[in-house]
């Protein structure tokens, strides 16, 4: 029997019903293999059942709801959730970051930032208070995030809503930390309201995204308020064909949702635009990510019972025949010398897991370099051919949204290569040991936290008042030197000749200042550039490395215990093996008959497997263990 349930199966993708009733299978048939690990004797199995079903259980599909300010994000999740998480009004801005999971019961947790870093359980009625501009107006909390847990079907099968605060034009800081998370989620909500086509920045913003993540929906919001929704929704069509991006555009209105909800009006549902724009939801929690991940839940369940099977099956085949003893036993000592071989560092996925940490480590380390060196070059060239004074601000931002963009390609890199990397090592163990599967790899998440730029730098702005002095220096010291030449041949000191020349030194004097003054600027600007660019590369840096470090830490530790388990079986195996020969003739067919109820069992568990990873249907783009 084989452990991997990576055949090709033409069944359709299931259902979001029939996601949560294949996941309450699921977890059934991981309770059943932990108690047959347990009964068996394999505790170090039932502990791989036990990790398996965490993971299974924390597996998340976040969806980010991302656009302008005042677009209606907030209320866009009210009207999903069908619950008043996030603050709406005329005047209340989304400032933190608000991510609604499913939860039995209500609940919120505040996670804290700063050198006082905590998590704080908040009342429910407190989350739109506190991650608004409002209630916490410049996020004078110090509030990361805020964490609500809501008893939502739509969210049960691991569907997480994420509300982040808007993005003031996509080129603020906001905009830049957004930029940069998008490569984590499964889904993203573009929200821009009817009132008028995609600008030019949004359009742009469309295009990051759709970069970052393939699964892109533009929701034209309000529009019970603007008439001419319809035409805007197809000028905006008009315009993302023309930029060729594939991306679907829904309409809605959240006030007609939210009427639907209260008076329980089909009609009024239909006509708010929201039953497309749930059904597209739905599709997410039951697309490719959700489906991998029980399939990987699938592979552990396998992986356990192929252990089990190959105990009772070594036994069952000295029971029926007590003389190939010799032979069976040879084959065990085989594939137990075999397995010490995939413990030890000379094995090849051993070889391959070091090389490959180390290739990574050097080619992330050069990419971070490349980089930062590119950000630094445009920067100065910026600031070479401007008034730091006149334009900090926009620089401020402009160089917060490149760094966003950068770090966050730089950890959708460091992802893509550490998910290659899990598969050339599973490979090459799966080379050896033909009867494991892939192994499901975490993506690193790394958290990305933009710093206050200003308070690196202070520019001293010179005033009118002393460029005029520098020029009265200039022009004074031009008349009295003239003057005194002209006494030298006697004339007087002050004499329009002197007071020509002075002005024409003072004039001079005054620009020399002007330009000493933008220069020293300038120069002021990019040391304070330079210093926050160098401790953000160290920071930066480290992150990178740790992470890697950390994959690498998950890679041999996933291998080298299925390696132990292997050689535990093949242990356990000899020991039945050698007691079978000992079993005398009238016991011998009552135990044979046991051994075969037992493999029945196991087998049933298999199928049971199987038919669940077939109503999963196939895995674009992906193997699955």
């Amino acid at each position: 029997m084989s452990t991997s349930t990576s055949a090709t199966v033409q069944t359709a993708a299931p259902s979001i019903s029939a996601l949560v009733a294949l996941q309450k299978d699921l977890l059934a048939l991981l309770e059943v293999t932990r108690t047959a690990a347990i009964a068996y004797g394999r505790p170090d199995l039932a502990e791989r059942i036990d990790r398996a079903a965490v993971r299974n259980s924390n597996r998340e599909l976040t969806v980010m709801v991302v656009g302008e300010f005042k677009q209606g994000k907030s209320t866009l999740v009210n009207a999903l959730l069908n619950a008043p998480v996030c603050g709406v009004a005329d005047d209340v801005s989304t400032i933190v970051p608000t991510i609604v999971r499913y939860g039995a019961e209500l609940g919120a947790i505040a996670h804290y930032e700063g050198d006082d870093a905590r998590d704080t359980s908040i009342e429910f009625g407190e989350v739109a208070l506190l991650g608004s501009e409002q209630g916490n107006p410049g996020n004078r909390a110090g509030i990361r995030s805020i964490d609500v847990a809501i008893p939502r079907k739509l969210l049960q099968p691991g569907l997480c809503l994420v509300d982040t605060p808007g993005v003031g034009g996509l080129e603020s800081t906001h905009g830049a930390a957004t930029m940069a998370a998008l490569g984590l989620a499964e889904a993203i909500l573009f929200v821009s309201d009817a009132s008028q086509p995609l600008s030019n920045s949004e359009l742009d913003f469309l295009r990051h995204a759709r970069s970052r993540c393939p699964n892109v929906t533009l929701v034209q919001s309000k529009i019970d308020i603007y008439s001419s929704w319809r035409r805007v929704v197809e000028l905006n069509r008009a315009y993302l064909a023309q930029a060729e991006m594939d991306v679907e555009i829904v309409a809605v209105s959240s006030i007609l949702r939210q009427r639907a909800t209260a008076e329980n009006s089909k009609e009024l549902n239909e006509e708010s635009g929201y039953p497309p724009l749930l059904e597209l939801l739905r599709d997410a929690a039951s697309g490719d990510a959700a489906r991998l991940a029980a399939r990987t839940t699938l592979g552990d369940v396998l992986f356990v019972a192929e252990q089990l099977r190959s105990s009772f099956e070594s036994e069952r085949q000295i029971l029926e025949d007590p003389n190939s003893l010799a032979q069976v036993v040879a084959q065990l000592e085989k594939a137990k010398e075999h397995a010490d071989k995939l413990r030890g560092q000379s094995a090849k996925w051993q070889q391959t897991l070091n090389d490959g940490t180390q290739d990574l480590a050097s080619d992330l380390d050069h990419d971070l370099r490349l980089r930062f060196r590119a950000i630094t070059a445009e920067a100065e060239k910026v600031l070479d051919t401007h008034d730091p004074a006149e334009m900090w601000d926009d620089f401020e931002q402009w160089l917060h949204q490149r760094i966003g963009f950068d770090l966050g390609s730089h950890y959708q890199l460091i992802a893509d290569r550490a998910d290659e990397l899990a598969g050339r090592v599973a490979q090459h163990f799966a080379d050896d040991e033909a009867e494991l599967g892939l192994v499901s790899m975490s993506r690193p998440v790394p958290s990305i936290r933009a710093k206050n730029l200003g308070a690196e730098m202070s520019i001293e702005v010179v005033g009118v008042t002393g460029n005029a002095l520098a020029a009265v220096r200039g022009s004074y010291g031009g008349v009295l030197m003239f003057g005194m030449m002209g006494q030298m041949v006697g004339l007087a000191m002050m004499n329009p000749f002197s007071l020509v020349f002075g002005v024409g030194l003072g004039r001079k004097a005054y620009r020399d200042e002007k330009k000493r003054q933008l220069m020293q600027r300038q120069q002021q600007a990019k040391m304070a550039m330079r210093k926050y660019l160098d401790d953000l590369n160290v920071e930066s840096g480290k992150n990178s490395r740790d992470t890697t470090r950390q994959v690498q830490r998950d890679l041999r530790d996933e291998f080298a215990q299925r390696a132990e388990q292997l050689q535990t079986t093949i242990r356990d195996s000899l020991k039945t093996a050698e007691a079978s020969t000992k079993v005398v003739t009238g016991e011998r067919q009552r135990r044979l008959t046991d051994v075969r109820a037992e493999l029945d069992r196991i087998a049933k568990l298999t199928q049971h497997a199987d038919t669940l990873a077939a109503k999963l249907g196939p895995v674009t783009g992906a193997t699955a263990s």
